[in-house]
């Protein structure tokens, strides 16, 4: 991954994230119980698809890198936060 590619993911992260965050607030309020185990669930399908997180691969990208953004937006309503990259979400209650 050249420099370019790693700021256009992480400007997408960045961009994504925030609107995921809006989405689950906007439709339930906070996180569910469903959330956390469906975030669980997905950890082998972001692990298997590292490659496509990196690299442009067709049909796979797009998907694995909005999973991970989900993920990581559910994860902004722990305690806490999460950073990854050097972003860091956090959700707190209102």
């Amino acid at each position: 991954m050249n420099d370019s590619n790693e700021e256009l993911l992480l400007s997408f992260i960045e961009a994504m994230v925030p609107l995921r965050i809006y989405d689950i607030k906007r439709r339930q309020g906070w996180i569910t119980d469903y959330d956390v185990t469906w975030a669980r669930g997905q950890v082998d399908v972001i692990a298997s698809g590292g490659d496509a997180i990196l690299y442009y691969v067709k049909g796979t990208s797009g998907k694995t890198i909005s999973t991970m953004c989900k993920c990581l937006a559910i994860l902004a309503f722990c305690p806490g936060g999460i950073t990854f990259a050097g972003l860091h979400f956090e959700e707190r209650r209102d």
